[in-house]
């Protein structure tokens, strides 16, 4: 039995990013931690859920921002505000979330530090793409699931209950 089939393998690259989504690299403010990747990652989740998502790749399109804006609204703080290119390209620091440039954009997102507007997004990212362990794992519901939870028992949002579980 290889990696790949043996359960043991599977349920330990689980409880990996089990514990990678619990401890996401956030921005940490007076009153808390952000909510921007959480949110990113469960409109990620709500993608999969309900099929949009079946390659691995992760558009910057109008179903995950739409799915975005709904989680964020649900679980933004007074001062937080509604920007999806926050966490699209900040994920990357995560290491499961990697950013695929447009051709002929290679080298600058290679240097850029920031994108801070969805019209930079869409000028020089083509997608994300996750690592292939985790982007199989999504496509099973209680991994979904699983991931889910890890995400909302680490985010220690006073609004966090407003996200289903």
């Amino acid at each position: 039995m290889d990696a790949s089939t043996d359960p043991r393998s599977r349920q330990r690259t689980l409880a990996y990013y089990v514990q990678r989504f619990g401890s996401l690299r956030t921005n940490v403010r007076k009153d808390g931690k952000s909510p921007h990747k959480p949110a990113m990652l469960l409109a990620v989740l709500e993608c999969f859920e309900a099929g949009e998502i079946r390659v691995n790749q992760i558009q910057f399109n109008g179903r995950l921002l739409a799915h975005f804006a709904a989680i964020f609204e649900a679980v933004r703080g007074e001062a937080d505000r509604c920007n999806p290119a926050l966490p699209f390209f900040h994920l990357r620091s995560d290491r499961f979330w990697h950013l695929q440039a447009k051709p002929g954009c290679e080298t600058a997102l290679a240097v850029v530090r920031n994108l801070r507007s969805a019209r930079s997004v869409e000028e020089v990212i083509d997608h994300a793409y996750l690592d292939e362990e985790l982007f199989a794992l999504l496509l099973q519901s209680e991994s979904r699931s699983a991931l889910r939870q890890a995400l909302l028992n680490a985010w220690h949002s006073p609004n966090a209950e407003n996200v289903r579980a």
